[in-house]
């Protein structure tokens, strides 16, 4: 909580909720901020109404938005696998804004331009007082980031009150400065996905150069659509083995044949690295709070993830499990084939808690490099192995038995360490790529903030 921890407040200003973090100077400020800025304000309310149809019978082929489906800062909408089993989503149509009941500095606002479903998690808002691009903008904006997550309640499930987003005050300039608003964030998204794309591009190449390296030639896709839905194996490899079709698959298991074809021995990763079984201890380890860290913070495409969340220790034991220390490697053993593979670098805690979903390599042996199997874990050659092992219908995971079955191409380590510098090369420029991206949200932002509220 920023700002001091003992304060006065006149009677008349509390109102509805009585605990001091909703009503600190911080939160005084950050209204005060709205209220007063260069155009007169409003309550949200009076802008939109508040859509409230939900759904329990989910056509086939309607777009469903859950929060794992939205951009931070820039709001925007990333497709992901279709959902198994929705009990109920509410109903958005195109030009709505959606705006997040749940974990607010997460930042995810969308203004939607389609017609779909989304979780119940959202606020669904039909604007009608204004531009809905431009309140969408004000609701990322840093100030009401800020002021919404210090009205947070709740501690597994932080959320906000309906009544406060109500209430929230927007300020309300004419419409050529909304509009300028509005341009100004579309030219930062055009800005941000040429980039994304740029870095796509680069970090594509990453698998066919490790391949190159590695002198293992992929098999030829099966275009056939008959074939790629009907197929057979032997009644031993089913009775041996597992029955599901993921694991048959021609795609995965010729791959996982041309892995062995190729120039170098491979090694199963449970005979590389042991996996770290050691947990946490709040009381040995941290004191007020605990560095947390969930999958999601996890960038799929760079594997870089920002300082883990700072979260009370009464909360930490339903969320963490794992200790973490700098230089592990962790996987997400929850839809492993993500990519949500990361390392513990210099610059986070040099010890931190993890969420149940990881599994955490800590030792590895003489005969491989740690940064080599760090990449190699990211790259297609292991991830694919990893989507072929999972098991589980709405929410496929991978044990640790079947992690540890892995295959990993082992060239002596001095080779090791050359493909991970020519690996390295090309990480590097699409992270960068990928920095210039998020800043050209960041920027946009803050100039939207700036025309608005003022400096």
């Amino acid at each position: 909580m920023s700002g001091p921890f003992i304060f006065r407040l006149p009677r008349s200003l509390v109102r509805g909720r009585l605990d001091p973090r909703s009503t600190s100077p911080l939160v005084q400020a950050l209204i005060a901020r709205l209220k007063n800025s260069r155009y007169p304000a409003v309550a949200l309310h009076k802008l939109t109404n508040f859509r409230k149809q939900v759904v329990q019978d989910i056509s086939p082929g309607t777009t469903y938005i859950g929060l794992e489906n939205i951009e931070g800062i820039a709001g925007g909408y990333v497709p992901t696998s279709d959902k198994e089993s929705i009990s109920s989503a509410a109903v958005f149509k195109a030009g709505d804004v959606l705006f997040p009941k749940l974990r607010p500095y997460l930042n995810k606002t969308h203004h939607a331009n389609f017609d779909g479903i989304c979780s119940t998690e959202f606020h669904v808002l039909k604007i009608h007082g204004a531009l809905p691009g431009y309140v969408a903008a004000i609701l990322r904006s840093d100030s009401v980031v800020q002021l919404t997550t210090q009205w947070m309640t709740g501690n597994t499930l932080p959320r906000l009150q309906t009544a406060d987003v109500q209430n929230l005050l927007i300020p309300l300039p004419p419409n050529d400065v909304q509009l300028k608003a509005v341009t100004i964030m579309q030219e930062a998204l055009t800005t941000k996905k040429k980039l994304e794309k740029e870095a796509s591009m680069l970090l594509s190449s990453v698998s066919s150069e490790l391949l190159r390296q590695l002198a293992i030639t992929a098999p030829k896709q099966i275009t056939n659509t008959t074939h790629k839905k009907f197929f057979t194996t032997s009644c031993l490899n089913v009775c041996q083995n597992r029955w599901d079709a993921i694991f048959w698959d021609p795609r995965n298991v010729l791959y996982e044949e041309a892995i062995e074809q190729g120039s170098f021995q491979t090694r199963s990763l449970g005979l590389l690295c042991k996996f770290s079984t050691q947990q946490w201890n709040t009381y040995k380890e941290f004191q007020e709070n605990v560095p947390y860290l969930e999958i999601s913070a996890i960038n799929p495409v760079t594997g870089k993830f920002a300082a883990p969340e700072m979260i009370p220790t009464s909360e930490a034991p339903s969320r963490a499990k794992m200790l973490v220390q700098t230089g592990d490697i962790l996987i997400s053993t929850t839809r492993p084939g993500r990519g949500a593979i990361g390392m513990a670098e210099q610059e986070h805690p040099s010890k931190f808690v993890a969420s149940t979903g990881f599994a955490v390599i800590r030792d590895v042996n003489a005969s491989v490099d740690r940064n080599y199997l760090y990449a190699m874990l990211r790259s297609e050659i292991a991830l694919l192995q990893m989507t072929r092992r999972t098991s589980g219908g709405n929410y496929p995971a991978i044990s640790q038995a079947q992690l540890e079955k892995i295959k990993i191409p082992l060239p002596p380590v001095e080779t090791q360490r050359e493909i991970v510098q020519a690996l390295n090369v090309i990480r590097t420029q699409a992270s960068k790529l990928q920095e210039n991206a998020n800043k050209a949200i960041q920027l946009a932002t803050m100039q939207v903030e700036k025309l608005i509220l003022g400096d």
